[in-house]
């Protein structure tokens, strides 16, 4: 309930601030799933959901595996906020490892572990970059 709270409270400030757009930084806690993680500092914690991409149920092993490899933990990350994930759910944004800024989205993409969020990608600042990350996955497993 209390991380219910925080995230509501973080995604509230961070609109009303301004702050929705720039990237924010924070360290990896842990990989709940293939794309939700729990990023934080020394003082507090939240979960986050990788912004316009699904992961299919048969792809969540291999997904989460692969962000492990490429998130261990307390890896500094860089996210963009881009919403929240319904009322009761955690906030949702791009993500990008530092200090090389791979976008983890266009990766999962890419591998074929993740299809399009085609309602989210309207609101995503990375849409091209995604879709041509798809069409890669598509190309390839031909």
């Amino acid at each position: 309930m209390v991380q219910r709270l925080w995230g509501g409270l973080l995604l509230l400030v961070l609109t009303w601030t301004g702050l929705m757009g720039p990237a924010l930084a924070a360290e990896v806690m842990s990989i709940r799933d293939g794309g939700l993680l729990r990023v934080g500092d020394s003082n507090r914690s939240f979960g986050i959901r990788i912004a316009c991409i699904d992961i299919p149920a048969a792809q969540a092993e291999d997904a989460r595996a692969y962000l492990q490899q490429q998130l261990p933990r307390r890896t500094r990350v860089n996210f963009r906020l881009t919403g929240r994930d319904g009322a009761e759910g955690p906030v949702v944004g791009e993500i990008y490892r530092l200090p090389d800024g791979t976008d983890l989205a266009a990766g999962l993409l890419e591998s074929g572990l993740a299809t399009i969020r085609e309602g989210e990608l309207v609101g995503c600042p990375s849409a091209a970059l995604y879709r041509q990350a798809a069409a890669q996955a598509q190309g390839s497993a031909r």
